[in-house]
């Protein structure tokens, strides 16, 4: 009889380290203790989940110019000194940081850039009847 050649198969190992936690690369960055302190109190007045959520919707709203009501619910946008409804039409015009009307009328409404431009619910009601 000829005997048959065994083959062994070789358990895998696992590997060294933390198992990844996310999809996405990671960027390390060193920020100042007070900056650290107010985004996380930006994260409570807000209810996001993580520092790291807070982070990332504090860049997303300032890269991309949304303005958002004091519900969290984005009404418009700003592109350059012109602000746009979410249908792309432009309804208000910026001078610094406050809001006139195309007329040229003041709305009395500033954006709060430290906030990343939320509004008040003041401020909500110029976004109401515009079908934003």
């Amino acid at each position: 009889m000829v005997s048959k050649a065994t083959r062994v198969i070789p358990k895998k190992r696992a590997k060294p380290g933390r198992p990844a936690t996310g999809k996405q690369p990671l960027i390390a960055f060193r920020l100042p203790r007070q900056m650290i302190r107010d985004i996380d109190h930006w994260a409570a007045q807000n209810k996001t989940g993580s520092r790291s959520e807070a982070i990332r919707a504090v860049m997303e709203r300032g890269m991309y110019g949304f303005i958002y009501n004091s519900r969290g619910v984005s009404v418009a946008r700003v592109d350059g000194s012109a602000v746009f409804n979410n249908r792309g039409e432009q309804i208000y015009e910026l001078r610094g940081t406050a809001i006139y009307r195309l007329s040229g009328e003041p709305t009395g409404q500033h954006l709060q850039i430290a906030g990343a431009s939320r509004l008040s619910e003041e401020g909500d009601k110029l976004f109401e009847d515009i079908g934003s």
